[in-house]
């Protein structure tokens, strides 16, 4: 489950639950529900789940990846989940929306007299990052809801006994390219300070 402030005073919730032991899955689903498969998890989550009108109607579906991976054609610019949709698994489905607009704002102006070339561009310098994030984010899934409670032991095992300095290389490296195009951005866009010398090609 996932929590996310917005603006006005909303927020983005989200809940990802493994649903292979029921046969026939229900996708119509009431508060009730989520209360019941989802409370004692935090008493935020509980708080928000308690605030849902309970005659809310709620629609859940299967999470299924788009196999492929298109930025668009011609004039026509895809980012995010509309070029690359993934499981959200590692949390990075907006991470990669916008490293692809900042993506877009270096390649632009390469492209600026034949913005055409533009998705292609993109294609070459975005596919190869997305379809790392998003092979490592369904692998994590299915760990996740692995069916075999063997799996799970060692799973959870491993989890538990995993160094913080494991835990946060892994992090460097799936940041570090974020890191980097923002490093960019400053340095082509900013206010001249930025000593970054490495380019998008």
């Amino acid at each position: 489950a996932g929590v996310l402030l917005l603006t006005r005073n909303r927020l983005y919730v989200y809940m990802v639950m493994s649903d292979w032991w029921k046969p026939d899955v229900v996708r119509q689903h009431t508060p009730e529900f989520l209360r019941r498969e989802f409370g004692m998890i935090s008493a935020e989550l509980d708080q928000v789940l308690e605030s849902v009108d309970p005659d809310t109607t709620i629609h859940s579906d299967e999470l299924v990846e788009l196999p492929n991976i298109s930025f668009g054609k011609g004039r026509v610019i895809l980012i995010g989940d509309a070029a690359h949709a993934m499981t959200p698994n590692l949390g990075q489905g907006a991470g990669m929306a916008i490293e692809d607009a900042a993506a877009v704002a270096l390649l632009f102006e390469k492209s600026k007299n034949n913005v055409e070339t533009l998705a292609e561009h993109l294609t070459l310098n975005r596919t190869e990052r997305v379809r790392r994030i998003q092979r490592r984010s369904w692998r994590i899934g299915q760990v996740a809801h692995t069916r075999s409670r063997i799996l799970r032991y060692i799973r959870d095992w491993i989890l538990q006994r995993m160094p913080t300095a494991a835990t946060e290389k892994q992090a460097v490296e799936l940041w570090a390219p974020g890191i980097h195009l923002g490093e960019l951005l400053l340095e082509r866009f900013g206010d001249g300070e930025s000593k970054t010398s490495a380019s998008l090609n």
